[in-house]
């Protein structure tokens, strides 16, 4: 985030999908304060209040939506992990046990048009094993997207998710490239990387010059 602030990069809005509540943003407007910032959780309620009320208060252009972003629009089911932060429209095989709920769901293109979304922006994805069902319902919205910041896994928790290299090949072929590294997560047992959260841009952007010029 620092870097592209750097660089002079002052996006017109940030949409965070998978936003819990609400800290990755409140970062970002660290940096970007004038920017129109969407957090979009279908669990947004269910995180604990305090922590809501501090982080989305300080986000000066702030909107907040309780619902799930997919390829779809309508109602979907929608895996619940104890700690929320696992939750997915996927089903992650892993140690937890989930609850199944029916949350609502929009894609990102009619989030887009429905919130007249316009400019130049950064899209955040952490939505745990589903970032390219996401992407699949916002093609047009994408042409607007600049930078994309996401969480991606090396392990396949479900056979429907894409994992790290078919997720690199997916975004290239939608036009971003691999540009940096934001964190990773390890497993808390024997320190296995299991996931890391990179930023991808636009194929033409900030594109690094080795001649000299």
């Amino acid at each position: 985030m620092r870097r592209l602030y750097q660089q002079g990069y002052r996006p017109d809005f940030l949409i965070d999908v998978g936003s819990s509540h609400g800290i990755w943003s409140h970062t970002a407007s660290k940096f970007f304060g004038d920017t129109r910032f969407i957090l979009i959780d279908p669990l947004m309620s269910k995180y604990e209040k305090a922590a809501r009320d501090f982080y989305f208060k300080q986000i000066p252009n702030c909107q907040l939506l309780e619902v799930a972003v997919s390829n779809q629009t309508g109602k979907t089911t929608f895996q619940v992990s104890p700690d929320l932060y696992g939750s997915s429209l996927l089903n992650p095989a892993d140690y937890r046990t989930y609850e199944t709920i029916e949350v609502d769901v929009l894609t990102l293109d009619q989030i887009a048009q429905t919130y007249q979304v316009t400019g130049r922006g950064i899209l955040k994805l952490d939505v745990q094993c589903a970032e390219h069902i996401v992407l699949e319902g916002g093609k047009k919205f994408l042409e607007q997207v600049d930078a994309i910041f996401v969480e991606l896994s090396l392990v396949r928790y479900d056979t429907k998710a894409l994992i790290f290299l078919e997720m690199l090949n997916f975004l290239d072929n939608l036009g971003f490239r691999y540009y940096d590294e934001t964190g990773e997560w390890r497993s808390p047992v024997d320190g296995t990387l299991l996931q890391k959260e990179l930023l991808f841009l636009r194929h033409d952007l900030l594109v690094f010059q080795t001649d000299g010029n």
